[in-house]
């Protein structure tokens, strides 16, 4: 399949997807994360593959939302931004659902929804360089449905109020530290953690891994249901948020980003 936003490379039982928008420093767009939810689904349903990487091209793994898209989108309520944060529960059930173990391999800044796609593999390993970080609230944006939830059930509430409510960026090492990355090695030696953990990975069962993952994400979805309903209804009652993520402020603020972007 041909893809635009995205790169798909296959090197024996090694698969990546690689998020190929760096000028934009790969940047999510509603193509982009359709190309995204393909990919997975393609990966999943070829049994010659054991390991999934998924990486970003250029100097950063994920910057987020495209703002400049987001930005249009809100101001025309076209609907795309709410099909936008369905793709992204889509993409993140999908992750947990693929057989194969999902790693995210990170250099450079992982924020917001870059940190996002992070957390929702299985495992992540980064470079030196990489730092980690959620910009919701300097934005005026309420996390979309799971996003927080995902996060706080796989590591701690503790953790998850650090990173939403504070906006802390925290370095690879530090991430390590607290569970968040399985492994950090030099900068620019990235490639080579790749072909090492996917040779690892690709030499065990692809049933147990399909099975522990199953199991793990018994988990996790206990009572899942309920916090969706509740979430969402939370939403809905709630003044200010008028489109999904976004709060009324947020345009304002999306608006300021566009015009000093503008004048630069």
């Amino acid at each position: 399949m041909d893809y635009k936003d995205i790169i798909v490379k296959r090197d024996g039982r090694i698969a990546q997807i690689i998020i190929n928008r760096p000028e934009q420093r790969n940047s999510l767009t509603p193509n982009a994360l359709n190309e995204l939810f393909s990919a997975f689904k393609e990966l999943d349903k070829d049994n010659s593959i054991g390991v999934v990487f998924l990486r970003g091209a250029g100097a950063n793994f994920c910057a987020g939302l495209d703002l400049k898209g987001a930005l249009g989108s809100l101001e025309s309520d076209s609907g795309e931004l709410q099909a936008l944060e369905a793709m992204l529960r889509e993409i993140a059930d999908t992750i947990e659902k693929l057989s194969k173990p999902v790693i995210a391999a990170v250099h450079g800044p992982a924020i917001a929804g870059g940190f996002i796609f992070s957390y929702f593999c299985d495992l992540i390993v980064a470079t030196e360089d990489a730092v980690f970080g959620d910009a919701h609230a300097l934005w005026g944006l309420v996390p979309g449905v799971i996003e927080p939830q995902v996060f706080a059930r796989k590591f701690s509430i503790a953790m998850a109020k650090r990173f939403f409510l504070t906006g802390d960026i925290l370095t690879a090492k530090e991430a390590q530290e607290i569970g968040l990355v399985y492994k950090v090695v030099p900068t620019g030696k990235l490639d080579d953690a790749v072909e090492e953990l996917g040779t690892k990975f690709a030499k065990l069962s692809t049933l147990s891994i399909a099975m522990i993952k199953k199991q793990l994400a018994a988990v996790l979805k206990a009572g899942w249901q309920t916090m969706i309903e509740e979430d969402t209804a939370l939403r809905a009652e709630t003044p200010g948020i008028t489109r999904g993520i976004f709060t009324d402020e947020a345009l304002q603020r999306l608006r300021s980003f566009t015009e000093k972007g503008k004048g630069g």
